[in-house]
């Protein structure tokens, strides 16, 4: 008969907030923005956080107490909603744009990649991106929290259609910020995140 050796399974229940996220994930934005400012002529007009979404009932689903509204119950994280997503999600945005000192009119929150006729989480970032020209946003930098490597949804859905979407609607300038694949302060971090200890340098 075949045994299977089965190792210890470590769950984090989440890291939307950690330092070992939130700091190379700001520098790395810190660094594109600059990249931006020096390739295109000038400063982003915008930073577009765009999390993945999920569908509203599913939300509503994980709210004991009956309090969520999908709105301002998610502008800090509350004992009513420590588990919610869409709460982490604005959390994280926050932090970031906290460390980078952006104004508040200079950052938004949008969600992408939803499917059917269900309500999923809103704004929806394809529509956000065709309505930000109209609010005067011409040179762009969208970046998206949700993943820590690229993948089709944001190689794909975000730095290419999403592209389009926002040239093709009067925007001029629009820049990708890459998920954190690789980054050595990511890689470094990584441990204290998973609560294992860090090996001596």
């Amino acid at each position: 008969s075949v045994h299977w050796t089965v190792p210890a399974l470590r769950f984090v229940h989440s890291f939307y907030d950690h330092a070992g996220f939130i700091v190379p994930l700001a520098e790395r934005l810190r660094s594109s923005l600059a990249h931006f400012e020096s390739e295109s002529g000038g400063g982003a007009d915008h930073v577009l956080f765009s999390f993945h979404s999920v569908p509203e009932r599913q939300i509503l689903r994980s709210d004991d107490l009956g309090v969520c509204s999908l709105g301002a119950c998610c502008d800090a994280i509350r004992p009513p909603n420590p588990n919610c997503y869409r709460a982490h999600c604005f959390a994280t945005a926050r932090a970031l744009a906290g460390r980078l000192a952006l104004e508040p009119a200079r950052w938004s929150v949008s969600f992408q990649s939803r499917l059917g006729r269900t309500p999923w989480l809103r704004p929806y970032t394809d529509h956000v991106l065709a309505e930000l020209p109209e609010r005067g946003v011409r040179r762009l930098v969208i970046v998206s929290p949700s993943f820590v490597a690229d993948c089709l949804e944001t190689l794909e859905e975000l730095n290419m259609r999403g592209r389009e979407s926002f040239l093709s609607a009067g925007g001029e300038h629009f820049h990708y910020v890459p998920c954190l694949n690789s980054d050595p302060t990511w890689v470094q971090g990584l441990p204290d995140i998973l609560g294992l200890p860090t090996a001596p340098s």
